[in-house]
C-alpha cells in the first residue's frame, strides 16, 4: 500500500508539475508576444497587411520646377504633399480628378517656397481638405500670405509639423515626421517637412527641399524609395546620407531645362555610386510608384 500510495502521489505531483510548466510556458509566450509587438512598434514596423491587393500609391506629379506628390493610402484616403507653383495648379487638379480624389484627408506644405505651395491655393478652392500640416516658419511673400488666407477661409487649423509626430491616414501605414527639428535654421529649405512612410516591408523617405544639414541627422534611417531633396541640387543627397539609406530608387522632381541646372551632376554621381535607380520628372514626366507592402513598381509617364 505504501509503495502504491507513493506512486499515486508521484503521479499527482508529476501531473501538477506538467500543468505548472505548461502554464509558465503559456505565460512566457504571452509576455513574448507583447514584447514582440512593442519591439515592432519601436522598430517602425507597420501592422500586418490584410490583403496583398491593397496598394499604396504615390504619384510624383510633373509640375515643372517644383514639388507635388499625391499619396493614396490602401484604404483610399489621400494626402497631397505640396502643389508646385501657382502655374502648375491645373496639372495638380487634373491628377486629383484622374484619381477621383474629391477630398484630401491631409495636405502638407513642406515649406513656404512658392514652387511648393503656389498651386495649393487652387487645391483649397476646389477640393475639400480635412487637415493641414506645415512647419512653424513664415515667409514674407504673396504666395505664403495667400496660402494662410486660403487655409483660414476654409476654417482649418494648421498643425505645426515637428520631428517625432505621426500623421494619421491609414492603420496599415506608418507616417512619421522626421524633420523639422526644434532648432532654428538659416535656410528655409531646412525647415522642410520630411516624411518617412512605412508600408509592410517597404519604406519611403520624402525630403522636400531639406539639405545636407538635415540629412546628417537622418543618417540612421533606411528607405527603399527616396524623393531626393531640393530637386537634385548638390546641396542635398550627400555621400554619407546616400550610403546609409539603402535605397534602390530615387525620384527627382525638377523642370525641363531649368535655369538652376537641377539635378546637379554631383547628385547624380552619388546616386549612381550606390546603384540607386533614378527617375526624373523632367525626363520621365509624372512618376507613379505602387507598393503592396513587399514589391515596389515604378511607372513613368514618358
Amino acid at each position: 500500500m505504501g509503495i502504491r500510495k507513493v506512486l499515486k502521489n508521484n503521479k499527482i505531483h508529476s501531473l501538477l508539475f506538467v500543468c505548472l510548466l505548461l502554464s509558465l510556458l503559456f505565460c512566457a509566450g504571452c509576455q513574448q508576444g507583447i514584447s514582440v509587438q512593442e519591439q515592432a512598434q519601436a522598430q517602425n514596423i507597420c501592422p500586418q497587411i490584410a490583403d496583398e491587393d491593397d496598394l499604396l500609391k504615390l504619384v510624383f506629379i510633373d509640375v515643372g520646377q517644383g514639388d507635388s506628390i499625391l499619396l493614396i493610402a490602401p484604404n483610399g484616403q489621400a494626402m497631397l504633399i505640396d502643389g508646385g507653383e501657382n502655374c502648375a495648379a491645373d496639372t495638380v487638379l487634373a491628377v486629383l480628378a484622374a484619381e477621383e480624389i474629391e477630398e484630401l484627408a491631409v495636405v502638407v506644405a513642406t515649406h513656404p517656397h512658392s514652387d511648393h505651395i503656389g498651386g495649393l491655393l487652387a487645391v483649397f478652392a476646389q477640393t475639400k481638405v480635412q487637415s493641414v500640416y506645415m512647419p512653424q516658419v513664415s515667409h514674407d511673400t504673396a504666395a505664403f500670405e495667400n496660402l494662410l488666407m486660403a487655409i483660414k477661409t476654409e476654417g482649418l487649423q494648421i498643425t505645426w509639423a515637428k520631428a517625432g509626430d505621426m500623421v494619421a491616414l491609414d492603420d496599415s501605414l506608418k507616417i512619421e515626421i522626421e524633420s523639422p527639428f526644434l532648432e532654428e535654421h538659416s535656410n528655409l529649405n531646412n525647415y522642410s517637412v520630411v516624411l518617412h512612410i512605412v508600408y509592410g516591408q517597404r519604406s519611403f523617405l520624402l525630403m522636400g527641399d531639406a539639405e545636407a544639414e538635415i540629412e546628417l541627422n537622418l543618417a540612421g534611417i533606411n528607405a527603399d524609395v527616396l524623393k531626393v531633396g531640393h530637386h537634385g541640387s548638390r546641396s542635398s543627397t550627400i555621400d554619407l546620407f546616400a550610403s546609409r539609406l539603402g535605397a534602390q530608387t530615387a525620384i527627382i522632381s525638377c523642370g525641363k531645362d531649368n535655369h538652376y541646372e537641377h539635378p546637379h551632376a554631383e547628385t547624380l554621381e552619388t546616386l549612381t555610386k550606390y546603384d540607386i535607380e533614378v527617375y526624373r520628372t523632367d525626363l520621365d514626366g509624372t512618376i507613379t510608384v505602387l507598393c503592396d507592402g513587399k514589391k515596389i513598381t515604378v511607372e513613368a509617364e514618358k
